[in-house]
């Protein structure tokens, strides 16, 4: 089954592995327990935020990578559903008021989704797929706007859409 999953997602890497040469991938993932009889396939990890548990902090802006992101569970916002790779970020609201948090300036379509709580226990606060206004030469980029309170954690999930790759939050 993981072989399958392989050629359907990466034909070029099971061609060059049956070659014998070695090649390197970043999803960690996607590849173990593959019974490996001719060629290498170098395995590196994805990235370290890939799951709520393990989110970033996020301080003011960061460039991101869905590249190998969390793809189990999914999100939602209003009719859309994403559950493609996403990772996680952690906000600590430096005092009350509204926060808005954007990926314009990101190549790939995003989707983003503002929780409160644990992760265990997520509730949804804010979510965007799309937005255009704040972002307008970037329609797929998306943006929302969020109220805080001083001191209190908010969890952030940037998905991608149709495709993995690096943007900015």
């Amino acid at each position: 089954k993981r072989t399958g999953q392989l050629a359907k997602a990466h034909p070029e890497l099971l061609e060059a592995f049956a070659r014998g040469e070695t090649r390197s991938t970043l999803c960690y993932t996607q590849f173990s327990g593959i019974p490996l009889t001719r060629g290498t396939i170098t395995v590196l990890p994805g990235p370290t935020n890939a799951s709520c548990a393990n989110a970033s902090r996020l301080y003011s802006s960061a460039n991101f990578s869905t590249v190998c992101g969390e793809v189990t569970g999914g999100a939602s916002c209003g009719t859309a559903t994403n559950s493609g790779p996403a990772v996680w970020y952690s906000y600590i609201a430096p005092c009350t008021g509204v926060a808005t948090i954007t990926t314009c300036g990101s190549a790939i379509n995003t989707f983003l989704n503002v929780f409160s709580g644990s992760c265990s226990s997520l509730t949804p606060l804010a979510c965007n797929d799309n937005q255009g206004s704040q972002c307008p030469s970037q329609p797929q980029s998306s943006a929302t706007t969020f109220n805080t309170i001083a001191g209190s954690e908010y969890l952030i999930r940037i998905g991608t859409v149709g495709t993995t790759g690096m943007g900015t939050v």
